[in-house]
């Protein structure tokens, strides 16, 4: 089978090569790898004309689904990276006949550390500081110190779980919230499930590690936001769809909670004029999971997906 990457990014080519050589091509197949910016609909159908496959980096916009209608030979759509439907209209392209896949699950352990940095430079004044001492100014503000305070988790899967496992690290007591509580998953994660009014009332730090579904969409409130302590760190590394970003902006405005680390906007790149002016605001360009050792695991595991499917398989299926 002849599977296509039309928006590879150049410095993978190599590594996308050896993977191909060592996965697909003892099953005689291939990867035809290309490396454009921002394909449009005309151009991927041109690059993809011909292929059992695709797949996607989904970096720079969204797949154009019309795609699949100009190359019918195209039976599975394969995404490198976790939240698919930032890139692909999954309805779309599975009412065609054509299998989506994923790769979870590759880079919990990044977006754990990023968390963590997050809540340590918020904490610790670290951006504000920062930019004082580039200023010439030697102003110090009091931070935050974090053993023995309450960090509450929403959500439980396993970035959530390293979150908690570092954080313990650091003599913080992690509670946690998820939407499927059972004792068997409190026990694996040695956490106590609280409901999200007591998790965002009563902890010190609130840290997000939902993925973006209709069920979660907005499911942080203004209503809840206005639970949190007057010092209150509140990190976001998972989706900003999740949140009521007005109101969090307010908050922070306000000067309302201690501080905030986000990861994530919406939309990406945020509007700058929208971002609130707070001293103790730490902002990260959606790079989570941007690390060499993460792109190359995301890049074996997708290219293992297409084999499967070679092979008569889905490994990765993507559903909704």
């Amino acid at each position: 089978m002849k599977f296509v990457c039309v928006d590879g990014v150049p410095r993978y080519r190599d590594l996308a090569t050896t993977f191909a050589a060592e996965i697909l091509r003892p099953h005689g197949h291939d990867l035809v790898w290309y490396e454009e910016a921002a394909p449009d609909a005309d151009r991927f159908a041109e690059l993809a004309d011909g292929a059992d496959g695709l797949l996607l980096y989904g970096l720079r916009g969204r797949f154009p689904a019309e795609v699949l209608d100009r190359c019918p030979t195209i039976k599975i759509v394969g995404y490198l990276g976790t939240g698919v439907a930032r890139a692909v209209d999954v309805p779309a392209v599975r009412s065609r006949g054509v299998a989506v896949c994923n790769v979870p699950d590759y880079a919990s352990d990044s977006v754990a550390e990023l968390t963590i940095a997050l809540l340590l430079a918020v904490a610790r004044r670290l951006a504000e500081g920062d930019r004082t001492v580039r200023a010439g100014e030697w102003a110090r503000r009091p931070g935050r110190q974090l053993i023995g305070t309450q960090l509450g988790v929403v959500g439980a899967g396993p970035i959530a779980a390293k979150v908690i496992s570092r954080a313990r690290g650091l003599g913080m007591r992690p509670v946690c919230w998820t939407r499927r509580p059972t004792p068997q998953r409190a026990a694996a994660l040695g956490v106590e499930f609280v409901d999200l009014p007591a998790l965002f009332a009563e902890s010190d730090v609130v840290s997000l590690h939902l993925s973006h579904t209709p069920a979660t969409d907005g499911l942080i409130s203004a209503q809840l936001l206005g639970l949190l302590k007057p010092d209150a760190i509140f990190v976001n590394t998972a989706r900003a769809e999740l949140v009521d970003t007005a109101a969090l902006y307010d908050l922070l405005r306000r000067e309302a909670i201690f501080g905030a680390g986000l990861d994530v906007f919406a939309p990406e790149p945020p509007d700058l004029s929208a971002l609130p002016l707070a001293a103790n605001l730490v902002l990260a360009p959606h790079a989570g999971s941007v690390t060499a050792e993460t792109f190359g695991a995301a890049l074996r595991i997708g290219i293992e997906n297409l084999r499967a499917f070679a092979a008569g398989a889905l490994a990765n299926e993507v559903t909704e």
